[in-house]
């Protein structure tokens, strides 16, 4: 069977850094789909579209970092599979996520947003904001196409966000016997009882 894999993969610069990938081990890490996440961030545009829909409200004198380096920092992880924001306190120090962000990997002054930080851009969120997001990623879906299709079928499913304590908002739901946030609720039909069924 002839050999088809590239010796080297080269990425965009980061942090003035060059960045090349190779298969002959050394160093290893499990996060570096981040890097590969990054080259199809800076293809696509997407993080602009999203960075230019939330209207950023924050005091700019205490802004250690931008709307753009959090979200494109939240949206690596989870991508990667840390999808709780508690994650960002161990990974901020990551040398992977730190050069996948734009930062240098090495550096001990330099570390990634904490989740405090993201729980302080969730809360300050608005409606509007959460409806332009919605429209970024709507918008950016029908520009990949030539034309604009005729008709979109949008398939949404309700995921629990389980919570542990006494956050704000959070209640019981009898489906996942569980505290949570259910961020989409069903309107569905009432449970209708048989009249006939003695208990």
């Amino acid at each position: 069977m002839p050999k088809s894999t590239q010796k080297h993969l080269r990425f965009h610069p980061s942090n003035s850094k060059t960045v090349r990938a190779d298969f002959n081990g050394g160093e290893l890490s499990s996060d570096f789909g981040a890097l590969l996440l990054r080259e199809t961030m800076l293809h696509s545009g997407l993080i602009d579209r999203l960075t230019d829909a939330i209207h950023d409200n924050r005091h700019q004198s205490y802004i250690d970092y931008s709307l753009q380096d959090l979200l494109v920092q939240r949206i690596l992880q989870m991508a990667c599979g840390y999808e709780d924001a508690n994650d960002s306190n161990r990974l901020r120090k990551d040398p992977m996520f730190k050069l996948a962000t734009g930062r240098n990997p090495l550096g001990n002054d330099n570390h990634l947003a904490s989740a405090p930080t993201f729980t302080r851009l969730g809360q300050s969120m608005t409606r509007t904001d959460i409806y332009r997001l919605a429209k970024a990623f709507a918008d950016h879906f029908i520009s990949s196409y030539k034309l604009p299709p005729a008709a979109i079928v949008i398939d949404l499913d309700h995921t629990p966000a389980i919570t542990h304590g006494a956050q704000q908002l959070n209640l019981f739901n009898a489906k996942y016997q569980d505290y949570c946030y259910l961020p989409l609720k069903y309107k569905g039909h009432p449970v209708r009882r048989d009249k006939s069924a003695r208990n």
